[in-house]
């Protein structure tokens, strides 16, 4: 079974989503997209969740994709953390599976890894992808001294997310079919960039609170989020259940790098030895 569907959020906004339920599935999983991107980016992925018998759910974040919300804006990251609380427990009620694994892409990775903090009994485990913990180029001089400002005075005005694109795969085709996106966005407000900075310092100030199972993956190579964070931060986690995976070279975005599918094989592959657990 795959389809699309919408569900409203605390703050009345229509989020859309898409669910591919194969039957009787050994778990759910629930992509959580990284900033600027859309669920329609990785619908490539699904299939193969789908064909190991797992229910793949992915959804357009508030000011993301095709739901509402102001472009690349968020009033806090509780909000973001809400509404993957909701989604979570819509995967749980279509797929009829309790066991709901999340998969989060850089700022989903840090969502997730928040989440895993916060309501980590809802969750069998979290799969962070280069998960945004550390920039590897946080913005210097006045750009940073005025975001808090800005981010109090003008909370949804947006500024530019200044990544080259060819910043984040070494596969040309991923390259080209990004800059092609119609549904991808490059800004990001000074809101939702101050509120990024503190759920960063949260996550490392709390990380011994994670005890679900988790698999950490991250470029060595990433020009945007710091690997070495994301080592820092499995040091720091409470789980007995976890691993690191550190990829010599790649970039920022694992799941559309040119081993791409290495890669996905080995997180149905974690998540399926853990299934039904």
């Amino acid at each position: 079974m795959k389809f699309e569907g919408s569900f409203k959020n605390k703050d009345a906004q229509n989020l859309i989503y898409r669910a591919f339920i194969p039957e009787n599935p050994k778990a759910a999983v629930v992509l959580v997209h990284g900033m600027g991107e859309h669920s329609l980016k990785y619908d490539f992925m699904a299939g193969m969740f789908y064909d190991k018998g797992l229910a793949f759910f992915s959804y357009d974040q508030r000011g993301h994709g095709r739901s509402d919300g102001k472009r690349g804006h968020a009033n806090s990251y509780a909000d973001l953390l809400e509404d993957l609380r909701q989604f979570t427990d819509i995967a749980k009620v279509e797929s009829l599976r309790e066991d709901v694994y999340l998969l989060g892409l850089s700022m989903g990775g840090l969502t997730s890894l928040l989440f895993a903090i916060k309501y980590g009994e809802r969750i069998k485990g979290a799969i962070a992808s280069s998960p945004a913990l550390r920039l590897v180029k946080p913005p210097t001089g006045i750009v940073a001294s005025l975001a808090e400002p800005l981010a109090f005075l003008f909370p949804t005005l947006t500024t530019s997310n200044r990544v080259p694109f060819e910043d984040l795969t070494h596969d040309a085709a991923a390259i080209e079919a990004q800059k092609a996106d119609k549904l991808s966005i490059r800004i990001i407000s000074f809101r939702m960039y101050v509120e990024m900075t503190k759920a960063m310092r949260y996550a490392f100030d709390n990380a011994s609170k994670i005890t679900a199972p988790v698999l950490l993956l991250h470029g060595t190579g990433d020009k945007v989020i710091d690997s070495k964070a994301t080592k820092e931060f499995c040091d720091k986690m409470g789980s007995a259940d976890k691993e690191i995976r550190l990829y010599d070279g790649l970039y920022h975005e694992l799941l559309r790098e040119t081993n791409r599918q290495e890669i996905i094989e080995g997180i149905i592959d974690w998540i399926s030895k853990r299934a039904g657990k």
